[in-house]
């Protein structure tokens, strides 16, 4: 009794063990400034979602894409994956410079205060073209490898994120 007990016992420490070291099915969201700092410790490619409160193809991508438990594990293994809001207001050290969203709250040309208008690290790492959602990817140094813009289905996003987790981007231009 005491071996099966031991076996029955063994068996379910095997299992637990073996599901802490599996990717979670659920993608493990990080703000930009603890992904990069995670960076530091272990290099590791950085997949950013901009995204905005009111764009209706990103919640979409959330409840489709982002929650299919094959992407979320392939991203939580590769990628240090964070969620941006195109229009937040956080202040971010990236690369030497301070991001903010440095019109909110300016007059516009009626004298108005604006209220919502693209962060400043969102214009740079989209390369100015302002399209949601948008997905960034970032090498395993922080740097801008590509933004892909408009809403990805999981089988339609799963070539990118092999294509930029393997380096295929350095040999392969997919803009030709």
């Amino acid at each position: 009794m005491r071996k099966l007990l031991f076996l029955l016992l063994s068996f379910f420490f095997a299992q637990i063990i073996v599901a802490q070291n599996q990717p979670s099915s659920t993608i493990q969201w990080l703000s930009f400034e603890e992904a990069l700092e995670k960076q530091k410790t272990n290099p590791k490619k950085i997949i950013v979602d901009v995204y905005t409160d009111w764009c209706g193809w990103c919640k979409h991508m959330d409840k489709t894409t982002f929650s299919d438990p094959s992407i979320a594990q392939y991203i939580n293994a590769y990628y240090y994956a964070v969620k941006f809001n195109a229009e937040g207001n956080d202040t971010i050290n990236y690369k030497g410079k301070v991001y903010t969203n440095s019109m909110l709250g300016k007059l516009d040309r009626n004298g108005n205060p604006i209220k919502k208008s693209s962060h400043d690290l969102a214009v740079s790492l989209l390369q100015q073209r302002m399209s949601y959602p948008s997905i960034v990817y970032l090498d395993d140094s922080s740097n801008v490898i590509a933004p892909i813009s408009g809403y990805r289905s999981a089988k339609d996003i799963q070539p990118f994120l092999v294509f930029f987790a393997e380096n295929l981007y350095k040999y392969i231009n997919l803009q030709k």
